[in-house]
């Protein structure tokens, strides 16, 4: 049965939950056999009874006796006696199960429809503002244990339809009225809540954040809007706007001296150019970031700007520089004794000196690295320190010990559904049997690397695929199937304008035609590849 909670109503008729419809027009024919009715309702109330029911009609959901609170400015039992009257009369519903009041779809229009332009107004401000509230405690809760996260998550989906509403008067108002302007950007810091909605919704809400920052010329949350914005846009792979929004965020960081966002800022910028190819924007990034997370003592956003320096020095070629970064980084991370930091580290450090050629510091490192991720059942850090001591055995002459690792890291990446990982493993596993004379194998593995190469529509790692193949039948005594492969190369070296891998291609293709008898054929292929060699001024033929 419907009734106010503690009245002790007993209501002369009451909808049910499943009577709530879709909201109706004023103007709906289903409206016209039930307007005398309602009229009649209405007309019974005295005036402060009508307009405290007229300003129901701003909850588009069901509510709870604290939102009538808010919304008619009233507290205890005279709420409590004013809403039990309206269930009494029909006019409202309540659920006892869930304490919670609801108008019917039809009610609703009804009582909308004789609201005045300025009780709209005031009913919103405060609907909003209640409801901003509410969302403010749901995000209180998602800050502390599982369990509070859970209730907080808990209340935004039973509050969502009036959270939504309260946010929309909010943003529209949001360029003209103070009032909304603070109400807007409070909802857009608890923008975490609508993790399960689309983007460009969650999108809309920091917009109207930030345009209410704006107009209160409000800084600090002009740069957390900005921040949020940039992820935002990150997420949706609007790179541009992105760099737009973390480039403000930080201009506004440093003019409030808000080191911790300007940390964040440089993070981010850093990544994205890094990810765009752009080590030396990148670099320009992290520098600075590193020096204002030593100074904070922020140790650990200290150590992870010094391995992301690390990372540029590497991709513009300058391994010493990057081994020096990393071992810095090294250092940090063990200051603070943050294992999981240490553990990538260390894997980016035995790169660096794999890339200086001194394999054994390399294995050492990966080594530690290993050690650390089986300790923490971190599969990813496992395999890509496995895949780099096979690739460190091999090349100082233990292809079996090179084998027993590349295995392993297919395992791990296969598990993990890797499929880029797995198209390496398959590789190194091929170049560590083919060194021992396994080549039928070695073809099996370099098959199926190009099986997902060309998956990925990876064009390049094609090639190296197509190469190893070809170069690999000629070892076999095959050399016909060769040809194949390696004029498939070729034209992805031409394709990718890599002239110095269609020299090698063509070398391999040489020897493929030789084999055949057709020497005609491979002195032109020689031929055409000393030319290249002639205009890359004998440059060393890349792998």
């Amino acid at each position: 049965m419907c009734c106010a909670p503690d009245s002790g109503c007993q209501p002369k008729s009451c909808e049910t939950w499943a009577s709530y419809g879709q909201p109706l027009a004023e103007n709906d024919p289903s409206l016209d056999s039930s307007r005398s009715d309602w009229d009649t309702r209405y007309t019974q109330l005295n005036t402060e009874q009508q307009r405290r029911w007229r300003l129901l009609a701003v909850f588009p959901a069901s509510f709870d006796h604290a939102a009538t609170d808010a919304i008619w400015a009233l507290a205890g039992i005279v709420a409590s006696d004013a809403l039990g009257d309206l269930v009494g009369r029909g006019l409202l519903s309540f659920d006892p199960d869930s304490q919670r009041y609801r108008l019917s779809g039809v009610a609703r229009v009804f009582a909308g429809a004789r609201l005045s332009a300025a009780e709209r107004a005031e009913a919103g401000r405060r609907h909003a503002a209640h409801y901003r509230d509410m969302l403010a405690a749901a995000k209180g809760l998602y800050k502390q244990d599982s369990e509070s996260v859970a209730r907080g998550l808990a209340l935004f989906e039973l509050e969502a339809s009036n959270i939504l509403a309260g946010q929309a008067w909010a943003a529209a108002g949001a360029g003209q009225d103070d009032g909304a302007a603070r109400v807007a950007s409070d909802y857009a810091d608890a923008w975490v809540f609508l993790q399960h909605r689309p983007w460009p919704e969650r999108v809309r809400w920091l917009e109207a954040g930030l345009a209410g920052a704006r107009r209160l010329h409000d800084r600090p949350a002009q740069c957390r809007h900005l921040l949020s914005l940039g992820f935002a846009y990150g997420d949706l792979s609007e790179t541009r706007r992105e760099i737009e929004c973390y480039e403000q965020g930080l201009a506004i960081a440093h003019e409030i001296a808000d080191q911790a966002s300007e940390i964040i800022c440089l993070l981010s910028l850093g990544s994205i150019y890094y990810n765009l190819g752009e080590p030396d924007k990148a670099a320009d990034c992290y520098a600075p970031c590193a020096v204002i997370a030593r100074e904070t003592g922020q140790r650990r956003l200290e150590c992870l700007a010094l391995d992301r320096l690390g990372d540029t020095d590497a991709k513009r070629g300058e391994p010493r520089r990057a081994l020096e970064r990393y071992q810095e980084a090294l250092q940090v991370a063990r200051e603070i004794a943050d294992h999981g930091q240490e553990m990538g580290v260390l894997n980016n450090l035995g790169y660096a000196h794999f890339e200086l050629g001194d394999f054994r510091q390399a294995i050492e490192c990966h080594e530690h690295a290993l050690t650390i991720a089986r300790e923490r059942a971190n599969r990813h850090q496992e395999g890509l320190a496995v895949r780099h001591l096979g690739v460190a055995y091999r090349l100082l002459g233990e292809p079996d010990r090179a084998i027993e690792f590349a295995k392993q890291a297919l395992a791990i990446d296969h598990a993990l559904e890797d499929p880029r990982q797995e198209s390496q493993d398959l590789s190194n596993l091929g170049h560590a049997l083919r060194e021992t004379g396994e080549l039928r194998p070695a073809i099996e593995c370099y098959t199926q690397a190009l099986t997902i190469d060309r998956a990925l529509g990876e064009r390049a790692w094609q090639r190296n695929d197509l190469s190893n193949l070809g170069l690999t039948y000629v070892e076999q005594g095959e050399p016909q199937p060769a040809l194949q492969f390696l004029e498939q190369a070729l034209v992805i070296d031409r394709e990718l304008r890599k002239r110095q891998w269609e020299s090698r291609d063509l070398n391999i293709l040489a020897d493929a035609y030789e084999a055949l008898g057709q020497p005609g054929r491979a002195l032109a292929c020689y031929e055409q590849a000393l030319v290249i060699d002639r205009e890359l001024g004998d440059e060393p033929e890349e792998a």
